[in-house]
């Protein structure tokens, strides 16, 4: 007797994974048909776009941290007659740009924060988010 057909997963008990950042695997980190929580790591992509996405992130977080840090000393200078309102108001928006410029980054740092440093700075973290 011959038959055809076609093999597939078993949709009920498995699960597509997409990465958001384009590159190859490098490392599987998990065991086939093994349980996750949720925000596990499952595997490496490498990825000079995630390399990049982190170090605009860390750029973006000293500088946002730097404007606050200004903008506090201004606070502290106009109080005391030391600058003009305009100045003090200025580095307040600065400070404020700053921060929207960091929070508004959507890098992986971001979303994979504290997933980041196990990895080498081309490899991004494929986490599971469906668990």
């Amino acid at each position: 007797m011959q038959t055809t057909g076609t093999v597939a997963f078993d949709g009920d008990i498995s699960t597509q994974v997409l990465s958001p950042i384009s590159g190859p695997v490098l490392r599987i980190l998990v065991e086939p048909g093994a349980w996750v929580k949720k925000g596990a790591v499952l595997a490496t992509v490498s990825s000079p776009d995630f390399a990049s996405a982190v170090s605009d992130f860390r750029k973006a977080q000293a500088t946002a941290v730097q404007t606050r840090r200004v903008a506090g000393l201004d606070s502290a200078l106009f109080k005391n007659d030391g600058i003009a309102r305009r100045d003090m108001e200025q580095a307040q928006t600065d400070a404020l740009s700053a921060e929207a410029d960091r929070d508004g980054n959507p890098s992986e740092e971001g979303r994979h924060r504290g997933h980041h440093d196990r990895t080498e700075p081309d490899q991004a973290p494929l986490v599971d988010g469906l668990a």
